[in-house]
């Protein structure tokens, strides 16, 4: 039996599941595209993520470009290509999270400790003492006039130190306090150790004054993006000013300066249709939950969604896909959590109506995910090559036809488990690797971190 057919015979028992739950016609329909769906993803895709791994300081690479290149030409000036963070948490979650249906598995459970303590090590070297983490190729000065790059990299080093149980050598921004806190060195030993407080989120008034520099009519996805990589930032400045004794929330504020423009009949800033009205109200409207509120619009919002995902409009990025999956995730989530008693009921109302439409919906999705297949059975940010910066910094060579850790992950998990969740059916998703890759991926790794390279 071909190792194919081995994938299919274990995944064969949850698309009866899928089949029987939805019912039907209906229910054998929306079974055969995810079926159908799971024909373009490969376990080969271990074999290319494996070489993007940096033994020596236990991290990842953007891409293949990056792994290969020194430099690359960015701004008029040579910029050095390295590891990042957001690369190498977003690899250990590729295969993590594709272990088991319908759950995440956590990275601390899923590799050995020599994995996760090097990339330790490597992301607590990265800090600086106030809080945040620099990259040597950026530099803390570029980096600090990125606050979208800086924001994301403090999201994605606490993120992992959080999970694995590891404390950072600094208190960081979003609340992660510092290691030696607990150790108890001298005072002469002890570092400094104060998280910095950007200054437009000093008060109520610099972030009023900040939140005027943006235009979310014209540009919900840019300041969007821009103000949701610091929502853990926001939200430990908001228990700082709780604890002063400040009578103002900036997350209220925000949700309250978003609603002010938000249309009511899309449910996003924009007057019509399109994939960047959907992407700027995922970045942006999650910040609704993250404040406790409900959603201003929750239904337009959700439906704007779904129309876009059967549109015929021509993806730009791979995140075109994803984040209208990701909405709608989101969009139910926030019912059920903060939509009182209709709350369940209104969510199960919005999954009927994509059910309805589930089997077209996840053909369109399996076309417009196609379009971005790249190499090594992995997928590109954009149609023909990999994005050449991630948050405005540049991790790869422009223009290179190649598959990208963020877009391969997703293709891979982020839109495949976002679609099954908004269809109520996440508790069914057949797993798309098993243990034997798993392991595989694990001995791939190994190798290098023993200086061993399989190309």
């Amino acid at each position: 039996m071909s190792i194919k057919n081995l994938f299919e015979r274990e995944r064969t028992p949850y698309y009866k599941a899928i089949s029987e739950h939805i019912g039907g016609a209906l229910g054998r329909n929306t079974a055969e595209a995810v079926a159908d769906l799971y024909s373009i993803y490969s376990e080969d895709v271990i074999l290319w993520l494996s070489r993007l791994y940096d033994g020596k300081t236990g991290a990842f690479y953007y891409s293949p470009s990056a792994r290969y290149n020194e430099f690359v030409e960015f701004g008029g000036r040579e910029v050095p290509l390295g590891v990042d963070v957001e690369s190498t948490c977003q690899a250990l979650l590729l295969v993590s999270r594709s272990l088991r249906a319908g759950d995440s598995v956590p990275t601390k459970s899923v590799y050995p400790d020599r994995i996760y303590r090097r990339t330790a090590d490597f992301i607590k070297s990265l800090q600086h003492e106030n809080g945040f983490f620099y990259h040597p190729q950026w530099g803390k000065e570029w980096i600090d006039s990125q606050t979208n790059r800086r924001a994301r990299d403090l999201y994605w080093c606490s993120s992992f130190l959080r999970e694995i149980g590891e404390r950072p050598k600094y208190d960081t921004p979003d609340g992660l306090r510092g290691e030696w806190r607990s150790s108890a060195p001298t005072e002469a030993a002890k570092p400094k150790s104060k998280a910095e407080v950007p200054e437009h989120l000093i008060d109520r008034e610099h972030f009023i004054k900040y939140l005027s520099g943006f235009d979310m009519k014209k540009t919900s996805y840019h300041s969007g993006n821009e103000i949701t990589t610091q929502t853990g930032i926001i939200l430990e400045r908001d228990r700082v000013l709780r604890a002063e004794g400040k009578d103002y929330s900036l997350m209220d504020i925000l949700c309250d300066w978003m609603s002010e423009t938000l249309n009511p009949e899309t449910g996003h800033w924009e007057s019509e249709d399109s994939y960047y009205g959907v992407s700027g109200f995922l970045k942006a409207g999650s910040m609704y939950s993250d404040a406790r509120r409900i959603m201003p619009y929750p239904e337009a919002s959700a439906r704007s969604a779904i129309r876009a995902v059967l549109s015929d409009e021509p993806v730009k990025s791979i995140t075109d896909i994803f984040n209208t999956w990701y909405a709608i995730s989101l969009i139910l989530g926030n019912l059920r959590l903060f939509g009182g008693n209709s709350g369940n009921r209104r969510a199960e109302a919005l999954i009927a109506e994509i059910i309805e439409k589930a089997p077209e919906m996840i053909e369109k999705t399996k076309a417009k995910l196609s379009v971005f297949s790249k190499p090594g059975c992995s997928f590109s940010y954009l149609p023909d090559c990999s994005s050449p910066t991630s948050q405005d910094m540049p991790v790869a060579i422009r223009g290179a036809r190649e598959g990208d850790i963020n877009a391969t992950g997703i293709a891979i998990n982020g839109t495949r488990e976002r679609m099954l969740m908004s269809m109520g059916i996440d508790s069914l998703t057949p797993p798309l690797f098993t243990a034997v890759e798993k392991n595989i991926f694990v001995d791939l790794l190994d190798a290098r971190l023993r200086g061993e390279h399989y190309e």
